[in-house]
Formats: structure tokens, C-alpha cells, sequence
């Protein structure tokens, strides 16, 4: 079966976003992404790569097609509107391209084997969500960030799949802020209910699906052959959550934010997707010259937050610190 696919990006999160479909290309043989782009120069930059599987879908398409999304992006943040976007570019390529499943796949993901693996399992299930499955010194972020992450979400073109998918892009379109309130957070905490609310949802199982730097720290990582395993299982794909390249003298890296991320991590998982960053970034710079990279410019915080995460203790130190500061703000 031919999978259908989704996502959506703008130039700063191009790299990204291709670093994505080129890991999908090295293990699917039949798929097609239809890839919602959020600026001309991201849009420009893919017409002129000529991917076969893309599929071109402009935010100006979208848009008209729902009008109620110009009104909403009015009084939302880039982030905020992106995450409303989400559940409503699977409900378009549902009803307009008439796909039998779709399945959303954030940019900032990469598969180091098939997800053809994931697809076997999932089965005849109308709804497919994962969770975030938390390491033990980061579980209270689920009274926030909620028990699923928005990484890789499926819905089949049937009663249950597009119950869930409009009743969901109808939430987004009433709220989705990059703040908790009221039992919301974004698009995510929606999908906590999925199980009781609608029929056919299934949750992926694999422990190899939707590793993340919130969860490393829990698993066992190995490499047998070529094959990476976490706890003795191949790792399908990780989540690259705030992952940012930055320069300094000149020199390009990458930094990962408030997580602390130990060199056999860095080596085996970071260092391959960083240079599929850096691959993309030559491969776009040859038909686009001009084409400008955003690096991450780190403020005080980041350097305070290098500083915490820099070692497990300190990890450990600073989570319970802020596990504390926030059930005394409750």
C-alpha cells in the first residue's frame, strides 16, 4: 500500500523538514508527502529540488479552502498557528486528495529504519497517536505537554478517522496557545481523551517510535551492525526537539537546548542527522546561492541552560528544582 504522508515547514526549518523526507526515501519504497510550506523560499527551494514524492501544497491553498484560518492567524504567534495547521492539512489531503490514511509527521523528526515497521502494526486501527513516554526525572511535564506528542499522527478516510480529525481541527481553530490553560496545551493535550472519545485509536506500542531527548535518558542505546537499538529494539525514528545549528568562528554546530544529551547519544544519533543538516544546506546552496540559514543566536538563557544541562547530575539537579517551583505556583 502506498503510504500518504504530511507535513509543513517554512525556510528556517527547511533543512529540517528534507533531512525527514531524504530518511524516509532511504527506507520507503512507495510514498508520497504532501508538504504544507509556510514561505515563498521554502516553496521556490522545493519546486526547483524536484523531489518525486513531494506534493506542493501552499499556505494560500489552505487557507481558502478554510477561510476561518485567516481569521485565527490574526491573533496567534508563528508557533501557535503552525500547531493549528496541524490537524487541518490532514483534514484537507482527507477530503480534497481523497487519501485512504494520511499520517502527520513533524519536520523535525528522522527515521533511522522503516516506518513500514509501525505501519504493520498499526493495522486496520481508524486513529494512531504516540506517546512521549517521559524519562522518570521529566514525567510532571505531562500535566502540561499532555501523555501523546503531536510527532507522528495517522487517520484513515473512514467514519472514526475523520470524526476525530474534524472534531479536532474544530478545537484548534477555538484555541491552540502556546500556553496551559484549562486542561489545554497547544494541539496536544486534545489527543489525551482520544482513547474514551472516539472508536479505532490505537497507540504505538513500538519502543522505537518517537525517541526524544525527553526520553533518552531511559533507554539503552547500542549499535549492533548498522542497526541502532534502544533497549534491544531498532530505533524507528527520534524527535530532534529543539535541535538548532549554530556558528561559531565560523564553524557550524548544533546545540540541543535543555536537555542533557550524553556523547554516545551525541555520536551515534546526533552526529548523522547533523550531517544530514549540512548536506542539505550544500545540496540547497547549489540551486539557491543566496540562500541564508537562520542559526540560533543562544541569549543568556541558553548559556545558563548549557551550564545546568552540561552533565546527568545537573539534569537531575535542575528538574527537581523546577518540579518543585511549579507545583508551589499551583
Amino acid at each position: 500500500m502506498k503510504q500518504t504522508l504530511c507535513t509543513l515547514f517554512d525556510k528556517n526549518f527547511l533543512l529540517k523538514g528534507l533531512a525527514l523526507i531524504f530518511s524516509l526515501k532511504k527506507f520507503m519504497k512507495d510514498f508520497e508527502i504532501y508538504v504544507l510550506t509556510l514561505d515563498d523560499e521554502a516553496t521556490d527551494i522545493l519546486n526547483k529540488l524536484k523531489i518525486e514524492e513531494i506534493k506542493m501544497i501552499s499556505l494560500n491553498e489552505i487557507e481558502e479552502w478554510d477561510r476561518r484560518l485567516i481569521d485565527v492567524k490574526k491573533n496567534r504567534k508563528f508557533q501557535e498557528y503552525c500547531w493549528t495547521l496541524t490537524s487541518n492539512l490532514c483534514r484537507f489531503v482527507l477530503e480534497t486528495k481523497k487519501s485512504e490514511m494520511v499520517t502527520y509527521l513533524d519536520a523535525d523528526i528522522y527515521f533511522f529504519n522503516s516506518p513500514e515497521i509501525i505501519f504493520k502494526e498499526i493495522g486496520e486501527n481508524s486513529i494512531t497517536i504516540v506517546e512521549h513516554r517521559f524519562s522518570k526525572n521529566r514525567k510532571f511535564f505531562e500535566k502540561k505537554a499532555g501523555r501523546f506528542n503531536v510527532s507522528w499522527v495517522s487517520f484513515k478516510n473512514d467514519k472514526n478517522g475523520l470524526e476525530a480529525v474534524n472534531w479536532w481541527s474544530e478545537r484548534v481553530i477555538e484555541w491552540c496557545y502556546d500556553r496551559y490553560e484549562d486542561g489545554k496545551f497547544g494541539d496536544q493535550r486534545y489527543l489525551d481523551d482520544w482513547r474514551e472519545r472516539f472508536n479505532g485509536v490505537y497507540i504505538i506500542q513500538n519502543i522505537g517510535a518517537n525517541v526524544a531527548p525527553w526520553n533518552i535518558k531511559d533507554y539503552f542505546l547500542e549499535k549492533q551492525g548498522e542497526m541502532l537499538l534502544v533497549n534491544k529494539s531498532p530505533l524507528i525514528f527520534y524527535h530532534f526537539h529543539r535541535f538548532h545549528l549554530i556558528k561559531t568562528d565560523g564553524n557550524i554546530s548544533f546545540t540541543v537546548g535543555n536537555y542533557y544529551i550524553n556523547n554516545k547519544v551525541k555520536e551515534l544519533i546526533y552526529k548523522p542527522y547533523f550531517e544530514s543538516n549540512i548536506e542539505n544546506l550544500e545540496l540547497v546552496k547549489k540551486i539557491r546561492p543566496d540562500f541564508k540559514i537562520s542559526f540560533k543566536k543562544l541569549t543568556f538563557k541558553d548559556y545558563l541552560a548549557n551550564i545546568l544541562f552540561s552533565n546527568s547530575f545537573l539534569e537531575d539537579l535542575t528538574l527537581k528544582f523546577l518540579n518543585l517551583k511549579s507545583k508551589i505556583s499551583k
